[in-house]
């Protein structure tokens, strides 16, 4: 096993190292024509590398945006009664989004420190600090030996 994972791991470096290698060569190339030629030819390289280097973040921006978009389509989906009901009794289509709009901020306001401080609590408990063991939880490797059972281990 341990041999497949060596000659696995081989070709990962040199696939991994070929490219860092290109890499380096092509924007070295264009480095010295774009020195060489100064001017307009320096300028346009150097608008072009911007928009190439911020490709990755707008990526994630895209992802980041249709995730959230997704998530309140869902909302909206879900509580397609409670929207109902709202609008029998009068309320406009503004105010409904107002609604939800504060809604997913409560929840964003609440959800991004409260998630790594559960998960950080969480694999605290689940690694056994003395801290926690102190505070009450005297079954602090529980999680640990659940782990090893589901895996088979003594």
């Amino acid at each position: 096993m341990l041999s497949r994972c060596l000659y696995g791991a081989q070709l990962s470096v040199i696939i991994g190292l070929s490219a860092a290698f290109i890499a380096t060569l092509i924007s070295t190339l264009i480095g010295i024509v774009s020195g060489y030629f100064g001017g307009k030819v320096d300028l346009f390289v150097q608008r072009f590398v911007d928009a190439w280097m911020i490709f990755p973040e707008l990526v994630v921006l895209i992802v980041v945006v249709l995730g959230i978009a997704s998530v309140l389509v869902v909302s909206v989906v879900q509580k397609h009664r409670e929207i109902g009901i709202l609008r029998a009794m009068g309320t406009t289509r503004g105010q409904i989004l107002r609604i939800f709009l504060v809604q997913g901020a409560v929840v964003g306001a609440f959800g991004v420190p409260g998630g790594p401080l559960r998960a950080e609590a969480r694999w605290g408990y689940c690694r056994g600090y003395p801290a926690i063991r102190r505070v009450g939880y005297p079954h602090a490797n529980r999680c640990q030996d659940q782990s090893r059972q589901a895996l088979g281990e003594p």
